[in-house]
């Protein structure tokens, strides 16, 4: 199954984990399935995921639907840190040993980008450096927020990523990053990267893990779809 498969790949319980990877890889769709077969196996009371990404409500049959079926306490949520710190904390503070799905950074570090452009009138090519600058550790203080929050409440929870590039030198030995991070992620358990092989399989890395049995492995996933 995905849970065994995951769990070769140092998955734990009441942690916090970042999955990270090129678009379209598949990080929403392993992040729906670990919830579908961690509420069916019983090992955690409930799973709620946060979707940000604008497109999965677009379409005649939007993508969140479809996440639905498999996990019903899925919603949508601007993205917005300040709503998403309020949505993420409603649901820690009336649920214990539950599953917490953040989809994904992306989006939010997108969003935040756009807010400080607007607000300060900045829209030159030049000024893109410096604005990111300033996004990321707003970005980082929401892991470690978010992080805390659930481990606080013995629950799970995995957050998405896109992937970067890497300059100048590697992230652990990679030659790319999640977007959201320039150093370790201490607030995490582990940190996860999907590869997208030629053939279209693919393959989960164990990029970083407290536990250093699991540093460097990579494992094939099973096909999964939604």
């Amino acid at each position: 199954s995905l849970l065994e498969v995951l769990t070769d790949a140092g998955f734990d319980l009441k942690s916090v984990g970042v999955v990270y990877a090129q678009y379209m890889a598949g990080k929403t769709t392993l992040m729906t399935h670990l919830a579908y077969e961690l509420i069916k196996s019983g090992l955690v009371k409930d799973a709620f995921l946060f979707l940000t990404e604008p497109n999965v409500i677009q379409g005649s049959t939007p993508l969140i639907e479809r996440i639905r079926k498999l996990v019903p306490n899925t919603e949508y949520v601007e993205p917005n840190i300040v709503k998403v710190r309020k949505a993420i904390a409603r649901v820690a503070a009336n649920c214990t040993e539950c599953f917490i799905g953040l989809d994904g950074l992306g989006s939010i570090i997108l969003h935040t980008m756009n807010e400080l452009i607007a607000s300060e009138g900045i829209g030159m090519s030049g000024e893109t450096l410096p604005i990111s600058s300033r996004v990321i550790p707003l970005i980082n203080s929401l892991v470690e927020w978010v992080s805390t929050l659930v481990v606080s409440s013995r629950s799970t929870m995995l957050i998405t990523a896109h992937e970067q590039q890497t300059i100048m030198r590697t992230w652990f030995g990679e030659n790319a990053k999640p977007s959201f991070s320039s150093r370790g992620l201490h607030s995490v358990y582990y940190v996860w990267r999907i590869i997208v092989r030629d053939d279209d399989t693919r393959l989960l890395k164990v990029v970083a893990h407290r536990d250093s049995r699991f540093k460097g492995k990579t494992i094939e996933l099973p096909r999964l779809v939604l």
